[in-house]
């Protein structure tokens, strides 16, 4: 449990972009004027054409328009109806049903039909280096009892099992095909065409898609070698659209030619505490604490403000939030209400408290990983913060190996991590039962297991809101921000049709229109 917590604790992991397209072309001619090409955008060499067998991003990215799952998310992670129709589950949440569309074709022309998906989930389990390994580990056992339905058992409740299966569905039979060699057959709304010219795809329209009329009839997929080429591409033409991670993407592209979408994500960056030290394992310091960092300005000077500050690790926009809103603005007055309340006592520009017989003075070290530089910089913000106030903080630097090891074993007082969330919003591997922060609390076991039972939608929201409000009084780990990522498109795309999500970087990508050339 704790190694692949720590996994998910520390996304740093670049994908490696293995290929086996040829070599793609080193530099990118101005395409201002893309003669036949109704969009273009990129992917970087392919390692497989296999949805459920690529760990390519971009690629994954990519195959998202060829390929759909069960549901599609939105960026409030509320699942739409894409090749299921309609679902539900029992009231424990245990069991699910999910009724398929009739009218989805495969794009050689085969019925799609409730095998497929079986198929899809036996293939994902037997792997275990799928992308969406995650999504399919909670079916217990997956059946068709007729080609219109499949119905799920889950190994525990979860009430928002439907967001996992967004999964790209195959067809039976597929993943017996050479990865290497495997030729995209999906039900999405464009077709993969070869033209034979290696170091670039062509996406064409699926006439006999259920979704009906795609306003782009061809997308041009420029095959790239990875890196930050993307933003060279893009920069001088070569593609319209181009999801980035990297948000200091102005130094690659002319801000006055490109415009951007701002697309939220579920991933949480936080303070790791230690719960077994002393002052750290105190609830007061860990609110203090929580109150004394100034959360804007470590999303301003660490991301760019490409980021939504945050204690609980729920957006606001999330619909399991329902009205619930939260001011994690810089509060000190109230931090050092709550200290001296609690028998802390400022002396010598420190805080300090007996604690069983002992003077303990608040103070603690930060663990970080050299190699990340954000990391450092929101470190060195929340020491700047808690020394002024009246905590002493230093800072480790580490290389990530020994870093990940250190939090492994507990070898330490607080680390900067951050986690990518799984969009069914299940907590329980990160602050449950053996967590990497040595956190026990009898109440959040119950909450998180009694919100996973609710099956009514206001149920479900009531759930959430008292599991944020129990984690805003104990502060198993102080919230730092969510992420955000960047969709940059160009003046020629119309840009009230972009519509991203972090699951579906190019979704909606059938509507977009271009615009006229001025």
């Amino acid at each position: 449990m704790i190694k692949r917590l720590i996994a998910l604790l520390l996304t740093m992991a670049v994908l490696t972009l293995n290929g086996c397209l040829g070599t793609p072309q080193s530099s990118f001619e101005d395409e201002s004027e893309q003669a036949g090409e109704d969009i273009s955008i990129f992917s970087y060499k392919a390692d497989t054409f296999c949805p459920i067998a690529s760990n390519n991003q971009a690629n994954i990215r990519m195959l998202g328009i060829v390929y759909e799952g069960l549901v599609s998310l939105n960026d409030t992670l509320m699942p739409e109806a894409c090749l299921a129709e309609s679902w539900s589950s029992s009231a424990n949440c245990m069991e699910w049903t999910f009724n398929l569309r009739n009218n989805a074709l495969w794009h050689s022309g085969d019925e799609f039909t409730a095998q497929d998906v079986v198929y899809t989930v036996e293939q994902i389990k037997k792997s275990e280096k799928s992308a969406y390994s995650y999504n399919v580990s909670s079916i217990a056992e997956i059946k068709a009892p007729d080609s219109r339905t499949v119905k799920i058992t889950l190994l525990k409740p979860l009430a928002n099992f439907v967001n996992l299966m967004y999964f790209p569905v195959i067809k039976k039979g597929d993943a017996e095909i050479d990865l290497a060699a495997f030729k995209p057959d999906g039900t999405g709304p464009y077709m993969f065409e070869d033209r034979g010219e290696g170091n670039i795809c062509y996406l064409v329209s699926n006439k006999n898609w259920w979704g009906g009329y795609t306003v782009a009839k061809t997308i041009k997929v420029r095959m790239l070698p990875g890196g930050e080429t993307a933003l060279y591409a893009f920069s001088s033409g070569a593609v319209d659209l181009a999801p980035t991670d990297n948000m200091d993407w102005g130094k690659f592209v002319d801000p006055v030619t490109a415009s951007y979408t701002e697309t939220s994500t579920p991933v949480y960056s936080f303070l790791g505490i230690n719960h077994a030290d002393t002052v750290l394992g105190a609830v007061e310091i860990r609110e203090a604490i929580s109150m004394a960092i100034d959360r804007n300005m470590i999303v301003e000077k660490t991301v760019l403000g490409y980021a939504e500050p945050a204690n609980a690790p729920v957006r606001e926009e999330w619909f399991v939030r329902g009205n619930q809103t939260f001011d994690h603005s810089q509060n000190t007055n109230a931090a050092k209400k709550l200290l001296e309340e609690n028998g802390w006592r400022f002396d010598s520009n420190v805080y300090r408290k007996s604690i069983d017989g002992a003077v303990h003075q608040a103070q603690f070290n930060i663990l970080v990983n050299e190699e990340n530089t954000t990391r450092e910089n929101i470190a060195g913000i929340i020491k700047d913060n808690l020394e002024v106030f009246g905590i002493k903080v230093s800072i480790t630097k580490l290389p990530f190996e020994e870093y990940t090891k250190r939090i492994e074993n507990g070898e330490y007082d607080a680390f900067v991590g951050s986690i990518a969330l799984s969009p069914e919003l299940d907590f329980s591997g990160f602050l449950g039962e053996g967590n990497s922060f040595g956190f026990e609390d009898e109440e959040m076991l119950s909450v998180m297991s009694e919100m996973q039972k609710k099956h009514l939608p206001e149920d479900i929201k009531a759930g959430y809101a008292e599991f944020i409000n129990l984690f805003e009084q104990v502060n198993p780990v102080v919230g730092l921000f969510f992420e955000n990522t960047v969709m940059i498109y160009s003046k020629r795309i119309n840009e009230d049709d972009i519509k991203p999500s972090y699951f579906d970087m190019y979704r909606g990508i059938e509507t977009i229109h271009k615009r006229e050339a001025e």
